[in-house]
């Protein structure tokens, strides 16, 4: 017996079989099958996975991000973690979302420096655009130029996460010209 649908029905199906040996047939032999719900996990689909980055600038890093769950139409969580952070100050790595979404969505944000987590239960949609929403930035004049790795994993009601999502974010930095410090006073030329 073979089901190939994703959500098949909970009945009992019921099998009778009957043998044949070319002389005789058998008794009828009756078998129960019961269908058992295997939760399928999330999905993740994203157009690229590599990004570019230019300094004084951001980055979306999940612009075109599309969202899959077949057992439900609702999403728990999602976490994104900046899994190499390379600047000596760490609040000059930043990844935001647009909160006012979020809000308006019921999901929480909750920023810990290098990780992002949303939660709250809310349709796949709203998970989906607040995560177009985020962006990657670095706030240094002098940012290490070494490519930043992502990952994003989300879960679905039943709590089975996605398989890890990777993005990569190359860094392009830009040859800034000298500036004149104000640590040091200038003075006039004196005529004497």
């Amino acid at each position: 017996y073979t089901n190939t649908l994703d959500e098949p029905s909970s009945e009992v199906r019921s099998i009778t079989i009957v043998a044949n040996d070319g002389l005789a047939f058998s008794s009828p032999q009756e078998i129960v099958v019961r269908m058992r719900y295997v939760n399928d996990p999330p999905r993740i689909q994203v157009a690229s996975d590599s990004l570019t980055l230019r300094e004084n600038n951001f980055v979306a890093l999940y612009a075109n991000v599309i969202l899959e769950e077949d057992d439900d139409t609702t999403l728990r969580s999602a976490t994104i973690n900046l899994t190499n952070p390379m600047e000596d100050d760490p609040a000059d790595e930043m990844i935001s979302y647009n909160e006012t979404l979020a809000a308006l969505y019921g999901i929480q944000g909750d920023d810990h420096g290098t990780t992002l987590s949303f939660s709250g239960v809310a349709s796949i949609g709203s998970y989906q655009e607040l995560l177009r929403s985020v962006r990657f930035s670095i706030s240094s004049e002098n940012p290490n130029d070494s490519p930043r790795i992502f990952t994003l994993v989300i879960i679905d009601p039943l709590l089975s996460p996605s398989s890890t999502h990777f993005t990569t974010v190359n860094v392009i930095t830009n040859n800034d010209g000298p500036q004149r410090s104000s640590d040091y006073p200038y003075n006039e030329p004196q005529v004497l």
